[in-house]
């Protein structure tokens, strides 16, 4: 089976402090694992690395046997639908949720049409989605005035939006 994602002597330091290190792993198309341990242990990190949003500062990371560093990011993040409320304050709040979705489909945190090249395959599979999970009355709400549950379901229709090969979830606490 292909390897979707590995890592080879992977660091990761931030702020002065080493988060990872060392790590080595192989994640096979079709296979599910998880990661377990302590808060503070790297898994979000990790999860943030792999997906394209942290740079290794020591080892390398593939995905579909691409070398980041040698990739179109926004290509690559097409087929890593992330899910996750810690990576929303990267979006504009003036997103609304069609917009929102639509970054799943191009593989970036900034929707085409505000950089004037809008994408009618983005806005189709949008709204299909909005459609498909009844929520279109949600389609012009801004993400800001949403609640936790309902920014997560929207987050994860823009996770599936661009038929990602990765899933990755940053997981948390739903009380």
């Amino acid at each position: 089976m292909s390897k979707i994602i590995r890592l080879e002597n992977v660091c990761l330091d931030k702020y002065g402090k080493r988060i990872l290190d060392g790590i080595n792993l192989s994640i096979s198309a079709g296979e599910c694992c998880g990661l377990i341990g302590a808060n503070g242990s790297g898994k979000s990190s990790l999860l943030s690395l792999i997906s394209g949003y942290d740079w290794a500062s020591e080892g390398s990371v593939w995905f579909c046997g691409e070398k980041f560093g040698k990739v179109n990011l926004p290509e690559i993040r097409k087929d890593i639908g992330i899910l996750s409320l810690s990576r929303t304050p990267e979006f504009s709040k003036r997103l609304t949720v069609l917009e929102l979705i639509k970054t799943g489909v191009t593989g970036t945190i900034m929707p085409a049409s505000w950089l004037k090249s809008e994408d009618k395959k983005a806005s189709q599979k949008a709204e299909d989605l909005l459609e498909k999970y009844k929520i279109q009355h949600f389609k012009t709400r801004r993400i800001a005035t949403l609640s936790t549950g309902e920014m997560m379901m929207c987050l994860l229709l823009r996770a599936v939006a661009g038929e990602p090969k990765l899933l990755p979830d940053f997981g948390g606490k739903f009380s």
